[in-house]
């Protein structure tokens, strides 16, 4: 073989080897599936949509897959888990996500895919005081696809013709309030109300966490147990009773506040943030204006908080690039949730202004992300709140004595907390 074709015939050699190794790299995309909530009456998928396509053309080494699937994506998980076929990503609630936290099914939150050094700054990239919402079982393992924050909602057209230019911060000052505007038949049936909160469903885990925490300790120990049998807890549930049967302030028959004050016929509802989306779409005929959640004279400020995020599963071959999808999906394009599906998704930015421009109510919602904790965040999360719901009616409805259902309901949550 001659010198020329020889050098002829390495050169192709090495152009072929070239070739390939180019056509491997190319082939080598990293795969990422997303789960994530997009079907039914669920409003994700006209958020995210129009992201999938920009992020193809952004990210051409990573091969994305977003399945959209009801909210109940938890279930799911769990078969996929047993059967390891689970996704890289998933959108699970802040109240079903600690059993899979506690497996060690759910990775912890790697700072660096974000440009962050630690939890401070992972804090930084969202809406000033979310710490609180963004911690749970002791660490970061999510970032929020919405949160719901609770507050105050009034009836501005009730309260200006009752003589009222503002609202009490305090639930001491809005109870006073309130007497003005309750109205029954002659029966004694209500049929206005001056304060109301929803207490059917799941809600009363939120006021119960409040009351608890705004007197000055929480419902859970350092160490894990339950701790509604605190003096503390103890004085601030009081307080919540005595509203209903000592000040008669609050209807114990109203179960469904949101639906009465849509109707004109609450004058102050403590709610979440996002209701107010329902009065608008069901145009109701009023000004309704917000003010912060109200908290224990004398106590401290806590508000209640749930939230829906994306999780990274642990056993995810690509855990660095399943960080960096969710952060563009979520983070970087907070304005397209809001604008697309009304959703609120509290990353930091200017798209906030626009927020408030056109719908100022949100305003003091916006200030309790200061104040804000996460509700219950546990494994057993299904059977606490169920216990604390049938605690609710034993105080409430039935009346029973703050000491004795605070003490049922320690000794039945002792045993379920205790469980792995």
């Amino acid at each position: 073989m001659g010198v020329f074709r020889r050098r002829w015939f390495l050169v192709a050699a090495m152009a072929t080897m070239a070739a390939v190794g180019l056509g491997a790299r190319a082939q080598a995309k990293v795969q990422i599936t997303y789960w994530t909530i997009g079907t039914g009456s669920q409003t994700y998928r006209s958020a995210q949509e129009p992201l999938i396509e920009e992020f193809k053309k952004t990210h051409p080494d990573i091969d994305l897959k977003v399945e959209f699937m009801p909210s109940d994506v938890g279930n799911k998980l769990t078969v996929a888990l047993a059967s390891h076929t689970e996704p890289d990503i998933v959108t699970l609630s802040t109240r079903n996500s600690p059993a899979f936290i506690a497996q060690g099914a759910l990775a912890p939150v790697d700072f660096s895919a974000f440009g962050v050094k630690d939890a401070d700054g992972f804090a930084r990239l969202f809406l000033p005081g979310m710490t609180g919402i963004l911690q749970m079982m002791g660490g970061f393992y999510y970032v929020p696809t919405e949160v719901s924050i609770f507050g105050t909602w009034y009836n501005q057209d009730m309260l200006q013709k009752a003589g009222f230019d503002k609202i009490g911060q305090t639930w001491q000052e809005l109870a006073d309030m309130s007497k003005k505007f309750i109205r029954m038949d002659p029966t004694g049936k209500w049929t206005q109300w001056g304060l109301g909160l929803d207490r059917g469903w799941i809600w009363p885990v939120f006021h119960w966490v409040a009351f608890t925490r705004q007197s000055g300790t929480d419902w859970i120990t350092a160490d894990g147990k339950p701790n509604f049998a605190d003096k503390r807890a103890v004085a601030g549930l009081q307080f919540y009773q005595d509203l209903f049967l000592k000040q008669h302030v609050m209807d114990p028959a109203l179960l469904d506040s949101t639906t009465a004050f849509g109707q004109g016929k609450v004058a102050i509802h403590v709610g979440v943030s996002y209701q107010a989306a329902d009065w608008e779409r069901a145009k109701a005929p009023f000004t309704w204006v917000s003010a912060p959640y109200p908290y224990l004279q004398g106590g401290r400020k806590s508000t209640p908080a749930y939230a829906y995020g994306d999780f990274v599963v642990a056993t995810s071959k690509h855990k660095k690039e399943a960080w960096e999808v969710i952060k563009f999906f979520t983070i970087d394009h907070p304005e397209t949730w809001y604008q697309n599906s009304a959703i609120f998704l509290p990353a930091a930015g200017d798209w906030v202004k626009e927020v408030l421009r056109t719908r100022p109510y949100y305003a003091a919602f916006l200030q309790e992300f200061a104040n804000g904790a996460l509700e219950i965040a546990h494994p057993q999360y299904s059977s606490i709140s169920s216990a604390i719901g049938a605690a609710d009616s034993d105080l409430i409805t039935k009346g029973m004595s703050v000491q004795q259902v605070l003490t049922n309901l320690q000794e039945k949550l002792t045993p379920i907390m205790a469980k792995k």
